[in-house]
């Protein structure tokens, strides 16, 4: 699982506090690094300064890594030059309109076979000074493959060796939703369990209506009526029904000897999420989000969007459509 990882620097302390978590990760399940900067247009002058810089950070990654008691993992620095209009191929090269340095760190994370990308959501990037939330923005909507993001101002940054340790799982009742658990499942089996713990967590609405528009087998296997009611035993047995299809989306990960915590809450999702997560002093969420079909084109929910500006964890955004992306096993 997330065999290869590629972590986009720039050369500032904001970009770097991805690389503990790319250091738990490789660590853990023993994930080749590729740690990327792009050199702009115009800026050969600076290309030797960024080569020792990633080379040095690199070989600081490694032996840390080593350090913590982790294989000897490779991890390769990458220098890619800033994509000229005159160089696009129409399909084989994300859209320029994506923006410097987006469709260059897309591109290079597919042709090297990146499993997935790990970066700071906000600071600054580039000679320009581009805002690296609007590079992490638009990478999320325009990659396909799983994306971290991870807040330089959150407790994740911080303590980075519970990264993997301490996840949450927000479940809607939709397969989609569960597409998450598969991905969690897998990092269990890599990592052989190590002390972790899931917590899924299922939010009702503040209204009556259904909590997806697709619900899964395992959903209806356990809830009768896919929408609730606050009035009366309706609520009380929407939560009850809502709890055993947490625990037995959980079942895998219980066998596999992680710790799986649940609870059902109501409310707004985004702010549910945000409070549990709080309350379990999660490290990390992993969740699925919508995607339409297209190349490069990646649709965020609003109820992720929203996540995203409220939690202080990072936060593991998947597409449904592609639970394998290339480079995972």
């Amino acid at each position: 699982m997330f065999r290869r990882i590629l972590v986009p620097l720039d050369g500032s302390t904001l970009a770097e506090v991805a690389l503990p978590c790319a250091e738990e990760m490789a660590g853990r399940m023993g994930s080749q690094v590729i740690l990327v900067s792009v050199l702009e247009s115009g800026a050969d002058q600076y290309e030797n300064l960024f080569r020792c810089y990633l080379n040095s950070r690199a070989a600081d990654l490694q032996t840390r890594i080593l350090d913590g008691g982790g294989p000897d993992v490779t991890v390769t620095p990458l220098l890619v030059p800033e994509i000229e209009e005159e160089d696009l191929i129409e399909e084989d090269t994300p859209s320029k309109d994506l923006g410097h340095p987006t469709s260059e760190i897309i591109g290079a994370a597919a042709a090297h076979g990146a499993s997935i990308i790990i970066m700071a959501t906000h600071g600054y990037s580039g000679l320009r000074r581009v805002a690296l939330s609007s590079v992490a923005d638009a990478i999320v909507h325009g990659c396909g493959m799983p994306v971290l993001l991870v807040r330089p101002d959150g407790e994740a940054a911080k303590t980075p060796s519970q990264i993997c340790r301490n996840i949450v799982v927000p479940l809607d009742g939709s397969a989609m939703a569960e597409s998450a658990l598969r991905v969690v499942e897998d990092m269990a089996a890599k990592m052989s369990g190590q002390g972790m713990t899931v917590n899924l967590v299922h939010v009702a609405p503040e209204r009556r209506v259904a909590t997806t528009d697709e619900p899964s087998q395992t959903f209806l296997e356990n809830v009768v009526d896919p929408a609730w009611c606050k009035a009366g035993d309706k609520a009380e047995l929407y939560f009850e029904q809502a709890a055993a299809y947490l625990k037995q989306s959980g079942a895998t990960l219980e066998a596999a000897g992680v710790t799986v915590n649940h609870q059902v809450r109501a409310g707004k999702p985004e702010e549910e999420i945000a409070a549990y997560t709080t309350d379990t002093c999660a490290a990390m969420i992993v969740m699925a989000c919508h995607a339409r079909t297209g190349i490069g084109r990646y649709l965020m929910g609003s109820t992720a969007d929203r996540i995203l500006r409220t939690v202080e964890a990072s936060v593991l955004l998947l597409r449904p459509e592609k639970p394998q992306p290339p480079g995972t096993e």
